[in-house]
């Protein structure tokens, strides 16, 4: 079978105008992820962006029937954002980065259930086989397919790292070492009699509330505790100069991820590397900080203060980059670093290190969650790490439910000095991992692998859609 006759409407998170002011905000990634297979979406089917599904989806189906043609609704969202369309197929394509899903109504509201959200759908597709089996293990009847998200194959033509080359990033960045100057800021608590009588005025009105409105409002009291904690935890300011490029040379480590995400634990991938190479003048860390305009000064702060807290003396440099980085700036920041560094307790895939694992540089990961399907210990060092209990980020109880990982610290640092070594002692080897690397992805997440992947599944979607009455919109 194939995609003719049919017609693909895609909804996603935001549209691709909005996307590069998104960066860092909630479901961000879906848009990145429907953009990564645009292209292949395409070659099975017309496609059509759907940016309002309440409004649009319906219709949208309506002219594609009326055209002849059997619509299939293509969800790049948490299940719990999917728009159920009874009168077309329905796939959703969730990133899930949990051994366990939610099998209730989370917070009071039943679309938080997973479970139940999957019985509404033809077919499921996931990007790596962990989060397929968490599916399984939660009893979802509906098929569930493994399609990984497609790498740009410009990555698979970046050249190989050689000793001893420099690459200038032409964009802003901030570089830290010893020196910095801060100032104590003081943090004024709201008076005890004040929050003693708003705790107590919600408690007397909020069972008058409509159930949703909440559960609205226990989300938004979660994210203020959140960001409460995060403003007292660091309380200084950080006087530092924006240089206008970064000169990447030596042995350089990279990382690219969201701060407010919490999974991605950034805090113990940078104080191992400065205690593994704090007296190494010819290693860098760069983190390339995944936000948006608006967001970067105070993302940066965090990691500034967080980077002082540590207090560690060294002669290695730390490099932040909080701009949006164009194609070519991306391939120019690949191009000049020597391995990716990732040291997640938890990840869907990781689309970062896929793209860097594709240009032949070696990770330094742990093999945990979705991780595990591009990593190996011929491409890549791999960090050891251990199951913790954990909660759903979108659980408003924030009730320990599901386990992600804990990182073996003392395994990060070693492996980032054993890299290290290898590195300045034996290049032959890195760059052989690097090929190791880059045919693994070409396997795993090149277009052309991921292809038949992607045709099976809609293909199979279709044809289930099909056991099931058909529903039209009246004309």
């Amino acid at each position: 079978m194939s995609g003719a006759g049919n017609e693909l409407l895609v909804t996603s998170a935001y549209t691709e105008k909005q996307l590069q002011a998104r960066f860092g905000k909630p479901a961000y990634s879906y848009r990145v992820v429907k953009l990564a297979f645009n292209s292949l979406l395409r070659r099975w089917a017309p496609s059509t962006d759907i940016d309002d599904p309440a409004g649009q989806l319906s219709a949208a189906v309506k002219r594609a029937q009326s055209q002849g043609r059997e619509a299939i609704h293509l969800s790049f969202l948490p299940l719990q954002d999917h728009l159920d369309c009874p009168e077309a197929v329905n796939v959703a394509v969730p990133a899930w980065e949990f051994p366990d899903l939610p099998a209730e109504a989370l917070g009071g509201n039943p679309r938080e259930n997973w479970v139940r959200q999957c019985e509404k759908l033809d077919l499921v597709i996931t990007h790596t086989q962990f989060s397929r089996n968490a599916f399984l293990k939660a009893g979802v009847q509906t098929p569930v397919h493994v399609v990984p998200v497609p790498v740009n194959p410009a990555f698979f033509e970046i050249p190989r790292w050689r000793p001893g080359q420099k690459v200038t990033l032409a964009v802003p960045c901030h570089i830290f070492c010893p020196g910095f100057t801060q100032s104590a800021r003081a943090i004024e608590p709201a008076p005890p009699v004040v929050k003693s009588l708003a705790k107590r005025a919600f408690a007397s009105v909020k069972r008058w509330f409509p159930e949703r409105l909440t559960h609205s409002m226990q989300r938004l009291k979660h994210a203020i505790h959140v960001g409460r904690t995060a403003y007292k935890q660091f309380p200084t300011r950080i006087t530092f100069n924006e240089e206008p490029r970064l000169d990447l040379e030596g042995i350089v480590y990279t990382s690219v991820f969201n701060p407010a995400d919490n999974r991605k634990n950034w805090e113990d991938m940078l104080s191992a590397y400065l205690y593994a190479l704090a007296d190494r003048p010819d290693a860098t860390l760069v983190f390339k900080i995944t936000t948006n305009k608006q967001d970067a000064a105070f993302w940066l702060r965090q990691v500034a203060d967080r980077y002082l807290h540590f207090r560690i003396p060294h002669v290695c440099k730390v490099a932040f980059v909080t701009a949006y980085l164009s194609e070519t700036q991306m391939a120019d920041l690949v191009r000049g670093s020597t391995f990716y560094m990732n040291s997640s307790r938890a990840e869907g895939s990781c689309l970062p290190l896929q793209d860097f694992l594709s240009a032949g540089r070696p990770a330094i990961a742990p093999p945990n969650t979705g991780m595990a399907d591009s990593l190996d210990t011929d491409s890549s060092f791999l960090v050891e790490s251990s199951v913790e209990p954990s909660c759903w980020p979108h659980d408003p109880e924030q009730r320990l439910l599901t386990t992600w990982h804990r990182i073996n610290w003392e395994s990060l640092r070693e492996q980032i000095r054993l890299s290290y070594r290898l590195a300045k002692d034996e290049p032959t080897r890195i760059t052989r991992m690097g090929a190791l690397a880059r045919a693994k992805m070409q396997a795993l997440v090149g277009p052309e692998a991921v292809w038949p992947l992607l045709k099976l599944a809609l293909d199979e979607a279709v044809v289930r859609s099909r056991s099931r009455t058909p529903v039209r919109i009246a004309a």
